[in-house]
């Protein structure tokens, strides 16, 4: 790749000074050599950390049960195998039980009697994760009280309250009101775990993960009643506290300058903005000198330092050479890093993108360092809005090679049908469909379509499809049809697909890609004329994706879903991001049971914060439109069993009516990726859902006056 180092110099001092930045430190900064990543056997790296902390997770709950849990013959040896089972998953062990094998050990310890409040806690969690919320709750509560009583240690009780709280803050009603005296419950329980001998004095790695995992899960206000709470407490590591003081204030920090953009924020949001950061400088740094050990602090100070925050002759690298000298494989620090070398933060991709190759030349395929090349080019393709060019060149090619070849000879299994199964993604992506079938066809049911959706935000039954409908006995006229689908003749294209749909010597596996595309150009042609277009799938489905529960067609076209657990369903159809929306949304489970339903516009794939959803909260009597970065905007609302809905969706903006009346009006929908794929989609979070969708409806909305249309994006792939 080209390199532009003076012109990325001059981008980085302009975006300081537009921020108001220290321009004498940005100047030093630009003068620091990275280190190499330190590669060694000898690095601290994940794998060990997981080690250790399944030894501790093995004394906190197998080794607590035999010593003060609440034994009995009839269950004892069934309560230890789950402590394992929750415990290997836990720590990512390959061999771990699925979550459904869980819930389902989990009923056979409560039908057997089994009352202790850890095994009790855990069956909670297993049908929390599989999205049976109201199943949840009751076993989530009878743990936290359980907790109260029996002396397991204040680590394994901590996380009790938490996730009761998210269950009763989802099922709302007067069990809301329980959730902010729970989440305090936690901070107690999480202060009192760091000074009453939970953790031995070489575990302080492992609370400050979970210290960490629990501040980020509460509001800013919970965030700085556990800093309080530790500032007072003795005992209590000095590294945690000033961590948690520096975490707390970049929050605060944000909270006073918002997010709106630079020209925007208020003298006294900048004021805010920079007293915060200074203190979170100042702890966290005071955190990294006295335990350079760790990796947590100087990650954070990537973030402080692109505020503006920096210290003579700081850089954001510096900081992350400093936190994988700690952990060479911590995550945190390389997303931090490859977000600040984003070019609106002052970076280039060709920075981003050396970044990449860096890790790759790490080596160590036994971490997943290597693979942030890969991720390196996915954050280069959204910036261009979508143009996947930079994964074509033969440097980067020769690169993917390198990548896949290291990780496939590195691991067994299904860790090795996962990385061959990402090859054959990759290969679907820069459209070596040959190779792509070819690894699917080896593979067979061994295939992973996890890489499909997780780098591509693709539908794997949609991409196997087109791989084999490209290399069929009717891949020419199908890749014909579809060269005038990317060119934009999406009448043609419609027409093309539908007559190859009904040939007899269509392979199999690729009819339903063939079936699928030809609704979806027919979809989006409609669109484009600014015409009302009728959102109606045939009971096949064509034309859309689902992702979880069962849905289907009735007989007069309505679209239901249901479950048991959570439903979500999508429109294959990219209708961009200037629409309006209109439907009716019927609730056919008991208000109790069923609390939300959700309206999503979803610009695939990662990174995440790119989705607009408006919910619509029944039990609560609430419409939220929660935009990806953006602080959720809510208003009461009468939400009945039969709702007509309307969104409007214009760029960054999103007003809601519901049964003819206006609830939200141009709330912020700034979406943090631009490009993309975009996608309606519709569903629910809550367990055991039934929805009902009839006459739905999207129509373009057309720019401000002076301002051009815009086209189709350069590539629709997927």
């Amino acid at each position: 790749m080209r390199r532009f180092v003076i012109a990325g110099v001059v981008v980085a001092l302009a975006a300081l000074l537009a921020s108001g930045c220290h321009v004498v430190g940005a100047i030093q900064a630009a003068s620091y050599q990275p280190k190499p990543i330190p590669a060694g056997d000898d690095a601290y790296t994940r794998k060990k950390f997981l080690a250790e902390h399944a030894r501790l997770v093995k004394r906190e709950l197998e080794d607590s049960y035999l010593r003060v849990g609440r034994r009995n013959p009839a269950w004892d040896d069934q309560a230890i195998a789950y402590f394992q089972g929750s415990a290997k998953l836990f720590v990512g062990d390959p061999d771990a039980p699925s979550n459904a094998a869980l819930c389902a050990d989990g009923e056979a310890l409560v039908r057997a009697g089994c009352d202790d409040p850890a095994v009790l806690y855990l069956y909670g969690v297993a049908l929390q994760d599989a999205g049976k919320t109201g199943e949840a709750e009751p076993f989530l509560r009878r743990g936290t009280e359980g907790f109260k009583t029996v002396p397991y240690s204040r680590a394994v009780a901590a996380y009790a309250p938490l996730r009761l709280a998210a269950a009763c803050e989802v099922m709302g009603g007067d069990k809301a009101r329980e959730v902010k005296p729970l989440r305090k419950l936690c901070v107690e329980w999480t202060v009192g775990s760091l000074h009453d001998g939970s953790y031995g004095k070489d575990e302080v790695r492992h609370a400050l993960v979970r210290v960490s995992d629990t501040l980020g899960q509460l509001p800013l206000e919970d965030g700085e009643l556990l800093y309080a709470k530790l500032k007072e407490a003795k005992g209590v590591h000095p590294y945690v506290c000033d961590f948690v003081g520096g975490s707390v204030s970049i929050d605060k920090a944000w909270e006073a300058r918002g997010s709106d953009w630079a020209s925007e924020v208020s003298e006294a949001g900048w004021r805010g903005f920079e007293e915060n950061l200074k203190k979170a400088r100042s702890l966290l740094t005071r955190a990294w000198r006295n335990y350079p050990e760790f990796p947590q602090a100087p990650a954070e100070m990537i973030r402080v330092t692109m505020g503006g925050e920096a210290g003579p002759g700081e850089a954001e690298r510096l900081w992350f050479d400093r936190a994988v000298a700690a952990q060479m494989d911590y995550y945190d620090a390389y997303e931090a890093l490859m977000r600040a070398l984003l070019p609106r933060w002052g970076g280039s991709h060709e920075e981003m993108y050396d970044f990449g190759v860096e890790c790759l030349n790490s080596g160590r395929f036994d971490t997943n360092v290597p693979m942030i090349f890969m991720k390196t080019l996915l954050w280069i393709t959204h910036d261009y809005e979508g143009d996947a060019s930079v994964w074509t060149t033969a440097e980067s090619q020769r690169h993917l090679e390198r990548l896949f070849d290291g990780y496939e000879a590195a691991t067994t299994g299904e860790r090795h049908a996962y990385w061959r199964s990402a090859r054959a993604a990759t290969a679907w992506f820069t459209r070596d469909y040959n190779q792509a079938r070819a690894i699917a066809d080896e593979l067979g049911d061994a295939l992973d379509t996890t890489p499909f959706r997780e780098s591509f935000g693709a539908d794997p039954a949609v991409v196997l499809g087109q791989v084999y409908a490209f290399t069929g006995a009717r891949g020419k006229e199908v890749r014909e049809a579809e060269s005038r689908y990317q060119g934009g003749d999406l009448g043609a294209a419609a027409a093309a697909f539908a007559d190859i749909a009904g040939a007899d010597d269509l392979d199999q596996r690729g009819r339903g890609f063939v079936k699928d595309r030809a609704v979806v150009a027919r979809l989006e042609a409609d669109f484009a004329k600014g015409e009302w277009v009728a959102l109606k799938p045939d009971s096949s489905l064509a034309g859309w994706t689902t992702e979880v529960g069962q849905w289907s067609v009735e007989s007069d076209g309505a679209l239901r879903g249901r479950g048991p657990g959570s439903v979500w369903i999508h429109c294959n159809a990219d209708f961009g991001d200037r629409l309006e929306l209109r439907g009716e949304l019927e609730f056919l489970t008991a208000k109790g049971d069923d609390p939300e339903a959700s309206i999503e516009l979803r610009c695939h794939p990662e990174p995440p914060g790119d989705s607009v959803i408006v919910l619509l909260h029944r039990a609560l009597g609430r419409v939220e439109v929660d935009a990806g970065a953006e602080r959720p905007t809510g208003r009461k609302a009468e939400i009945r069993d039969l709702n007509s809905f309307r969104v409007q969706l214009r760029k960054d903006v999103v007003s809601v009516s519901l049964n003819d009346k206006q609830v939200i009006s141009g709330a912020r929908a700034r979406q943090d990726v631009p490009g993309g794929r975009k996608r309606i989609g519709f569903g629910s979070a809550s367990a055991d859902v039934s929805l009902r969708l009839r006459n739905l409806q999207v129509r373009r909305l057309s720019p401000p006056s002076g301002q051009p249309a815009g086209g189709k994006p350069e590539s629709r792939t997927g």
